[in-house]
């Protein structure tokens, strides 16, 4: 079993998908830690970091309260803004055995079924797999955050099993009006 996985992403916006991964994850940690991106290295657009932030920390006091050893970390605000520059897995990974006092091996790199593709573009790819222990969370939940963001862009419903603990439909409201080119979340 390893000390701490770390799942990171978007979560743009945080879903059952992502809340069913974590419950998965419970199996090979003692501890795991939820780390929203500050800044992607891919340049997505995502909500603010605080919106996504409170999200996590809804979601993961359900997942806790089941017994999932679970937190939010967002050490990525901190990290990205000395960095200046796009953070990257292999320094969220690198700076979170660091601060733990942990050897790499100890600690695992979470990558769902969706980004298994995209790793090979991950900076440092090879040496990224050779140094911290690949965790795949399957996806058995088929849902992506794309889908909850063009359902209420487009002002039809949210699904209820789409939905994370914690959260309610009225959180997506953020995303309302996407497809008509900005959320209504965002000003010009």
């Amino acid at each position: 079993m390893l000390e701490i996985v770390v799942y990171g992403g978007a979560f743009n916006p945080p879903h059952a998908g992502h809340a069913d991964a974590i419950r998965q994850l419970a199996h090979v940690a003692r501890r795991i830690l939820v780390v929203p991106s500050y800044r992607h290295a891919f340049g997505k657009d995502m909500a603010p970091f605080d919106l996504r932030l409170s999200w996590l920390r809804r979601i993961v006091e359900r997942l806790a309260a089941e017994g999932v050893p679970v937190e939010v970390d967002d050490c990525e605000r901190q990290l990205a803004i000395e960095q200046h520059r796009p953070l990257y897995s292999w320094d969220l990974l690198s700076h979170i055995a660091a601060r733990e006092g942990l050897t790499a091996r100890e600690v695992g790199f979470v990558v769902g079924e969706d980004n298994l593709a995209a790793l090979a573009r991950f900076h440092r790819a090879e040496e990224l797999l050779r140094t911290f222990p690949l965790v795949l969370a399957r996806e058995q939940v088929p849902l992506h955050s794309t889908m909850i963001r063009q359902a209420a862009g487009d002002g039809r419903e949210i699904e209820a099993l789409w939905l994370a603990p914690g959260l309610t439909p009225h959180d997506y409201a953020f995303f309302a009006g996407a497809s008509q080119g900005r959320p209504q979340g965002i000003t010009p």
